[in-house]
């Protein structure tokens, strides 16, 4: 099997997990949505997400110490590219985009109804890496459409039609089609 060596962009040899739809508060209280693929579990109930430090959604963040995670199916493609835009603060992408907000339970951002899952998310701790900032966050509580639960109780994303992105920031992304178990090592 030939191998090309890779010196940049590593981040992009690793893309697995569903894009997702952070959902924060202006401090008029307007909603803001922006679109993440770069985040990853850090423990059983935290969560680390990448942020640009010059974004509506890391000044939200900092100044409010909240978020919401909202992981969208394919139906909703188009979505994830427009919260993933530059909107004027004060401005709604919920709003612009025909999403629907709910209130949280243990947070002031909305979550979104459209969404397959739902995590309410408090910040824990702040990293700086550059022209992002890593937020680890508590993640409080969570929702999840019924119908998209895996057998452990954790979101199935064959079932879900979610999607990853494939070539950031380009406009290109993928759902999982196949669950593949492989077989046990024997002793």
């Amino acid at each position: 099997m030939a191998k090309a060596n890779v010196r940049e962009h590593l981040a992009s040899l690793c893309r697995t997990h569903p894009c997702m739809i952070v959902t924060t508060l202006h401090s008029n209280g307007t909603p803001n949505a922006g679109t993440f693929g770069a985040y990853t579990a850090v423990g059983p109930e935290e969560i680390g997400v990448a942020v640009t430090t010059t974004s509506h959604t890391y000044a939200n963040i900092k100044r409010s110490g909240e978020f919401a995670i909202n992981i969208p199916n394919v139906a909703y493609v188009d979505t994830l590219q427009y919260c993933a835009s530059k909107i004027a603060p004060g401005h709604s992408e919920l709003e612009h985009a025909g999403l629907s907000a709910s209130v949280a339970e243990q947070i002031k951002p909305p979550l979104i109804i459209e969404c397959v899952v739902n995590i309410e998310c408090r910040l824990w701790k702040e990293f700086e890496i550059g022209t992002c900032n890593y937020f680890v966050a508590k993640m409080l509580c969570g929702k999840i459409e019924e119908s998209c639960r895996d057998e452990d109780g954790g979101l199935d994303p064959v079932k879900a039609r979610t999607v990853t992105d494939v070539r950031y920031p380009e406009p290109l992304y993928a759902t999982f089609g196949q669950v593949v178990r492989a077989r046990e090592p024997q002793n």
